[in-house]
């Protein structure tokens, strides 16, 4: 938080929607972190001034104008917690199941296949405990796009990703090698173990009821290090749970 705000010594706790509205209102939208002078005079010309402004912005459209990393920002001043730690094993695979699962469905919406796959799991260049970052690279030996056999690697990979008493920023899964689905030969020798049918009924079930609705147990239940929506701000406009009761 800028000094130039008088009564808060540069930092301010944005615990209430009054405070919050109250701060943020004082600040220039080129005050926020990564908002810089260029971006600025974007956000200007849609009639964004103020941090408040910004705040109140659709996150959603945000993405579609600018990146994910302003919705992100947008998002934050409401209060959700974009980035959080992973000090835990079991968390640490079950965040990249999850982004395994993303990635595989992607592919298959592309009608694709992988030969290769990377992952990675890094902490924060500014950990003051030294910074950690560690790279795993795989090949299939049959190109696939099951979810199943990408998410296998995992296992494998979790001995050289995983480092006790790391705090963990980031990780991520990376297909590479990529192939066209209907134009690849299969070897005779080494035949798919690509169960088609289960992951076309996977991915009509959550592309009609909503993703992860079905889920591959390895990502597990409670994600841990998913998003945390304490102080969110209630949205009256979308969501019907959050608009205000009136008992008569």
């Amino acid at each position: 938080m800028p000094q130039k705000n008088r009564g808060f010594k540069g930092v301010a706790v944005l615990d209430t929607k009054k405070i919050r509205k109250i701060v943020l209102s004082k600040l220039a939208v080129t005050d926020v972190w990564g908002i810089g002078n260029r971006l600025g005079k974007r956000l200007n010309a849609l009639g964004v001034n103020s941090a408040w402004e910004l705040a109140n912005r659709d996150p959603t459209q945000v993405r579609k104008e600018f990146s994910i990393l302003i919705e992100n920002t947008v998002r934050e001043l409401n209060g959700e917690v974009r980035h959080s730690w992973i000090t835990d094993f079991e968390e640490l695979r079950s965040a990249l199941a999850s982004h395994a699962e993303i990635v595989a469905t992607k592919l298959r919406k592309q009608k694709s296949l992988t030969s290769s796959m990377k992952l990675f799991a890094t902490s924060s260049p500014h950990d003051t405990e030294g910074y950690f970052r560690k790279l795993y690279f795989h090949h299939f030996a049959v190109p696939t796009n099951d979810t199943r056999n990408i998410i296998k690697v995992i296992e494998h990979a979790m001995s050289q990703l995983y480092k006790p008493n790391v705090r963990y920023y980031g990780c991520g899964v990376g297909l590479m090698d990529l192939h066209n689905e209907a134009l690849f030969q299969y070897d005779w020798f080494t035949p798919s173990n690509d169960n088609t049918k289960l992951m076309t009924c996977m991915d009509s079930i959550n592309a009609r009821y909503g993703r992860s609705t079905v889920d591959i147990a390895a990502k597990e239940f409670e994600q841990k290090f998913a998003m945390r929506r304490a102080f969110l701000s209630p949205q009256y406009t979308t969501k019907l749970r959050d608009i205000p009761k009136i008992i008569c």
